[in-house]
């Protein structure tokens, strides 16, 4: 019964037109052709980043980072003429990772000659509003790309989450600390809390949980476990502050300091040994009734150890520091 049933949606869905939306680039195209998908919506909107329209219906999608040079060099190409074949990934808002597959695809002409200009403005003020609105998408873009660029150099990632609609927001580089393709993952406030390490999970999300619910910021350093079982040390610095509609917007910064922790613990198994060393040879000078000085040939400034006044009969001319 259930296979009966399969048999007659599958051939229900492939009688029905399949249509594909992209936004890329803030830009978007509807294109032609004959597609073919394992999902049940006859119809697709694939976005470049996580924000799809409100009145659409059928199955939203991101595109897949891997895929998203080529996809952007088919619509180049498709802007002059048609692409026989077109073949691309999305990750759904579910997280799965679907195939789109496409034949003789081309961009449909959008151009609506019926539309009728708004009264009261002249075409030369729409066209100047078009040019200051593209002006600020290319702006904007370019700012979103400098500030991921930033936050690969520094291995840092931003988030935010509004405390009002509960919607939450990572940047790429958040998914990258932890072992992810970016945008990998259904975006929520416990999208990355199983990757806490579990011996700081309870700790760590106490702490979360009272920030949230006080709006106070917080500063903390923990343990993660990335995909590859990898322990890593990750910092998160949060601060509150209000959106322009006056929501409260709970953000942070995310940073991956197991580099620096190694280096710290390094540099204190360093200082533990010298100061080993410095107590035998105290005790040495000690039991052998010696001394030792030297002289820093740059400087000129000579060093005495503290037996070395002892022997001459002089008091230490400074205290003992604590070490």
């Amino acid at each position: 019964m259930q296979e009966a049933l399969r048999k007659v949606t599958s051939n229900s869905i492939e009688s029905v037109d399949k249509s594909v939306t992209l936004c890329v680039r803030s830009q978007q195209f509807r294109l032609n052709g004959i597609w073919n998908w394992e999902m049940l919506n006859p119809a697709v909107y694939c976005s470049d980043v996580i924000a799809f329209p409100d009145h659409f219906i059928g199955t939203k999608g991101l595109i897949h980072p891997d895929d998203l040079p080529k996809l952007m060099g088919a619509l180049s190409l498709m802007e002059e003429k048609e692409v026989p074949r077109l073949d691309f990934r999305i990750i759904t808002t579910y997280g799965e990772v679907k195939v789109i597959s496409g034949q003789r695809v081309s961009i449909e002409d959008e151009k609506n000659e019926t539309s009728e200009p708004i009264p009261g403005k002249e075409p030369w003020e729409e066209a100047l509003q078009f040019l200051a609105a593209q002006r600020e998408n290319d702006f904007l873009r370019l700012r979103n790309e400098l500030s991921e660029y930033t936050e690969r150099l520094h291995g840092i990632g931003s988030w935010l989450i509004n405390k009002q609609t509960g919607q939450a927001w990572y940047s790429d580089n958040v998914f990258r600390i932890y072992g992810l393709a970016p945008q990998s993952l259904n975006a929520h406030a416990n999208s990355f809390n199983h990757f806490i390490h579990k011996d700081d999970r309870i700790t760590v999300l106490d702490a979360f949980e009272k920030a949230y619910r006080e709006e106070v910021p917080l500063h903390i350093e923990y343990r993660i476990m990335s995909v590859d079982g990898e322990i890593r040390f990750v910092q998160q610095i949060t601060k509150w502050f209000y959106a322009i509609n006056g929501q409260k917007i709970f953000s942070g910064i995310v940073r991956d300091v197991t580099a620096e922790r190694a280096i710290a613990d390094e540099l204190l198994a360093h200082q533990t040994q010298v100061l080993l060393h410095q107590q035998v040879l105290k005790i040495s000078e000690q039991q052998t009734a010696t001394g030792y000085w030297l002289t820093d040939l740059t400087t000129r400034k000579t060093s005495y150890s503290e037996n070395y006044y002892h022997i001459y009969g002089f008091k230490q001319p400074f205290l003992p520091s604590y070490n």
